[in-house]
């Protein structure tokens, strides 16, 4: 028997997503929270939401059973009040988790280390939709806490009724955290809308960030380059994903690794800006100056200004 075809099959530009509104409606899979969101977009062509559109969306989610409860309740939003539905959600703020990369054990020594760091500045909002937390210490202790608080954070919020994009950023360490944070929402079939890694890292026997899971859409991912001689001993990590969710761009900088991350070196006394970072052991002395780290560190972040923008890292 052939199944009755929705107008709103042909609106939704997402292979992807068209692909698990196709399987659902054929009575072969489940539509998750991401795929509601997306295919709830696509009625945003510019032409406003019409009745068709909105009648599709209560019948494909209302009658297929093939939604978990998160999604139906943003599908009953939607199809309550369209209009409002899409100015209220256009007004709410992302919502948005950080991890830091590893710094001092103590919290307050940590706190005055990474007080401007780029994770710092996208996350550390101090608003109900935003949440950072600080990285591990140097043996690793503490990013399985910050990567099961960052999960419950946004499933909570999500549970609370606010429908937002989700963005997560890491540094180092940290970058792999919130890889993983990705991977548990996915496992909850949520999706997260834009990824920002600062110099993702190997340094984790619990915790990997190998592959980027395909619930993620957007990734960048800046980079220190082979040529700065930065933390050879680091490794890299978030290098592979899925091309068929994914859209994926990755840059690279002649900077340390602390100025990846906005926490570039400085000279301590007896030394000047001219002289060459020396990151003690086991990496020792890097190819960067003092000053070549804080202004490549600049650099860094004016180069994500538009990424961080377009995806609503920042305002």
């Amino acid at each position: 028997m052939v199944r009755k075809k929705y107008k709103l099959e042909s609106v939704v530009k997402d292979r992807s997503v068209l692909r698990s509104l196709q399987k659902a409606l054929d009575g072969d899979g489940t539509l998750s929270y991401q795929d509601t969101w997306s295919i709830i977009r696509s009625t945003m062509d510019g032409k406003g939401v019409t009745q068709q559109e909105v009648d599709d969306v209560r019948a494909i989610f209302l009658h297929s059973k093939s939604a978990d409860v998160l999604s139906l309740s943003l599908v009953n939003e939607f199809t309550r009040d369209p209009r409002r539905f899409l100015t209220k959600t256009q007004k709410i703020a992302p919502i948005i988790v950080g991890i830091d990369g590893t710094g001092p054990g103590d919290d307050e020594e940590y706190r005055l280390e990474m007080a401007d760091s780029f994770v710092h500045r996208l996350s550390n909002r101090g608003t109900l939709n935003s949440k950072y937390y600080r990285g591990p210490n140097a043996i690793g202790t503490g990013l399985g806490e910050a990567i099961e608080l960052g999960t419950s954070y946004i499933v909570g919020r999500l549970g609370a009724g606010i429908f937002a994009p989700i963005l997560l950023t890491g540094y180092s360490r940290g970058a792999t955290g919130v890889v993983c944070v990705a991977k548990r929402l996915q496992s909850r079939g949520i999706g997260v809308d834009a990824l920002m890694m600062f110099d993702c890292v190997d340094r984790h026997l619990s915790f990997d960030a190998e592959i980027i899971p395909s619930n993620v859409r957007f990734v960048h991912h800046v980079m220190r380059s082979r040529r700065s001689g930065s933390r050879k001993s680091f490794g890299y990590e978030g290098l592979r994903y899925h091309p068929s969710s994914t859209v994926y761009s990755r840059r690279y900088f002649v900077c340390t690794h602390g100025g990846m991350g906005g926490a570039p070196w400085k000279p301590d006394d007896g030394q000047s800006d001219s002289d060459y970072v020396d990151e003690g052991f086991p990496d020792g002395k890097t190819n960067v100056t003092f000053k070549q780290d804080q202004r490549v560190s600049k650099v860094v972040w004016s180069d994500c200004q538009p990424y961080l923008r377009l995806h609503r890292f920042l305002k």
